[in-house]
């Protein structure tokens, strides 16, 4: 009661102590962590927002949990890059480039690509040519678009369809593990269409996490040989086959999925 008949000038004053607090325990915890955090490529410290947390202990890091893997033992880390709204890119950079920053740079080439076969590969399923434009310009926006920190949902990675371009781009298998709420997990693949370096490719694919609207990069282990380790086929994409069978003509006549 003594506290709601105070003057004004109190509260101001607590809410002011209040926010220094605040505002000093956030900062504290980010040094921490920045101390603790270091990149695959060196042990330099970084500026917080091109950090990258990585994981590397099943039994101790609760992310493994989220991947649909068997067996898990395949798994080596987990790289968790920062949270602009560009995850899903920088993730993707992080395993082409060897670093996120380069994000732009693969939006550039994913652009390319989707721009080729805008209208064949990746022509939307609707029912009219008014919601194929739609979708098609709601593409194009998304992969030219700069912006960061982004906060619009619709410029972000979607596991429907980037993960093909991304596979068609750089002509490596992509997978995509997701994981929701109350352990929902599943996974699928997505294998280039056109071309393929087999010998080169076919043991680097590209594996993402979305969990918690995040986007992780994963490494898988691999036998002295480079060859990765045994684990059970990941289902493959429910488009894959429609596609081949619409644009036999852009399609490679090898299926690379059997391969997989």
């Amino acid at each position: 009661m003594n506290l709601l008949l105070a003057p004004p000038t109190n509260l101001n004053r607590k809410v002011r102590k209040s926010n220094k607090l605040c505002f000093f325990l956030l900062n504290y915890f980010d040094v921490i962590l920045g101390a603790i955090v270091t990149t695959q490529a060196s042990n330099q410290f970084l500026p917080r927002s091109r950090l990258i947390i990585y994981s590397s202990n099943p039994k101790k890091d609760s992310v493994f949990d989220f991947v649909e893997i068997n067996p898990k033992s395949v798994l080596f880390k987990i790289y968790s890059v920062s949270g602009d709204g560009n995850c899903g890119f920088r993730a993707v950079s992080l395993s082409v480039y060897h670093h996120q920053e380069n994000w732009i740079n693969v939006k550039q080439d994913m652009l390319s690509t989707y721009q080729k076969y805008q209208d064949s590969l990746y022509k939307p399923v609707v029912s009219t040519q008014t919601m194929v434009d739609f979708e098609q310009t709601k593409m194009l926006k998304k992969l030219a678009s700069t912006i960061s920190p982004c906060y619009n949902s619709k410029l972000w990675f979607i596991t429907f369809s980037c993960p093909q371009v991304v596979a068609d781009t750089y002509n490596r298998p992509v997978v995509i593990f997701t994981y929701r709420e109350f352990y929902l997990k599943d996974a699928l693949s997505f294998l280039p269409l056109v071309e393929m370096n087999i010998i080169e490719n076919i043991n680097n694919p590209i594996l993402l996490l979305l969990a918690h609207s995040h986007f992780y990069l994963i490494e898988l282990k691999k036998t002295p040989k480079g060859k990765l380790k045994k684990y059970e086929q990941i289902p493959l994409n429910p488009n894959h086959q429609r596609i081949r069978e619409t644009y036999p003509q852009q399609c490679n006549s090898v299926d690379f999925f059997i391969i997989w």
